[in-house]
C-alpha cells in the first residue's frame, strides 16, 4: 500500500538536542507520510511562511503546518500524553521548525520499507533524522 494512504504507517523523529539522551528516554515525535500533492501544499505553506512579516503570524503558520502532519509523541517528561492542542505548550518555535523541515524532507530507505511489516511499533536503532528516521507500524 502506498505510505500516504496507510493509516498505520508513520515515522518518528527526535529533536537534535535530545539525541544525547539514552534512546529509551528520548522524546519521540511521530509523523504521517505525505503524498506528492500534500508535499507540494506543504512547500507552498513554507513559501508563504517565508513571506510573512509578522512574527506572530510566522509562529501561528509554522505550528499550523506542524499540526497537519504530527500524529503522536512518546517519552515526554512527566508522562505527558499526546494532545495536538498542546503542541505549542511543548515545543518552542525553533524546535517546531526543526521537526517540520526534517519531516518534510524525510524519505524512507528501501530497506526500511521492506522491513516495515515486521517492525515493532516502537522504533529501535539510532535516533531519527531525515537521514536515519525509522518508519514504524502503528499498533
Amino acid at each position: 500500500m502506498p505510505l500516504p494512504l496507510s493509516t498505520e504507517d508513520r515515522f518518528s523523529l527526535v529533536l537534535r538536542t535530545d539525541e544525547k539522551l539514552p534512546q529509551e528516554k528520548q522524546p519521540r515525535f511521530f509523523f504521517r507520510f505525505l503524498s506528492g500533492r500534500e508535499q507540494r501544499r506543504q512547500a507552498e505553506k513554507f513559501d508563504e511562511l517565508e513571506r510573512l512579516n509578522s512574527s506572530v503570524q510566522r509562529i501561528d503558520k509554522l505550528f499550523a503546518i506542524l499540526k497537519n502532519v504530527l500524529v503522536g509523541w512518546e517519552n515526554m517528561p512527566n508522562g505527558l500524553a499526546y494532545d495536538l492542542e498542546r503542541v505549542e505548550d511543548v515545543l518552542q518555535f525553533s524546535e517546531a521548525q526543526e521537526l517540520i523541515y526534517r519531516a518534510w524532507s524525510y524519505s524512507p530507505r528501501i530497506e526500511d520499507l521492506k522491513n516495515l511489516e515486521s517492525q515493532s511499533p516502537i522504533p529501535s536503532g539510532k535516533s531519527a533524522g531525515p537521514e536515519n528516521a525509522t518508519p514504524v507500524k502503528t499498533p
